[in-house]
């Protein structure tokens, strides 16, 4: 369902509110995202991820950044009938979790851009 393709969305609710995502699903276990809030600021990774479905329509995708950057475990949960996104990101605050919501839209082919960094 995602192989190959990007999600992207932006943060409407939380403290991250108008944070914009582009997260490429490299393959079955690997994917690649990006900050792309700030184009001249562009903060990338690839990481490892598990894939959970949930029902029909209703996807789990979770994964860990790396302890030398973040060390953030994020959790989103992706409704394709409503086109929302609902996330849990842990440790980004020192004593409680983050808990954030958006839209988001499915890139079926995404473009390579400048600065952005790309699952090959």
């Amino acid at each position: 369902m995602l192989i190959g393709k990007a999600v992207k969305h932006s943060w409407t609710k939380g403290i991250a509110k108008k944070a914009c995502f582009e997260t490429i699903f490299c393959n079955e276990r690997e994917l690649v995202w990006n900050n792309i809030t700030d184009l001249t600021k562009i903060t990338s990774e690839k990481n490892a991820y598990i894939r959970t479905d949930i029902t029909d329509g209703i996807v789990q995708i979770s994964w860990r950044e790396n302890p030398k950057t973040t060390n953030y475990g994020l959790i989103w949960t992706l409704d394709f009938n409503k086109h929302k996104i609902y996330g849990v990101i842990v440790n980004a605050l020192p004593n409680e979790n983050l808990v954030v919501e958006g839209n988001f839209k499915v890139i079926e082919l995404p473009q390579m851009k400048p600065g952005v960094l790309h699952c090959s």
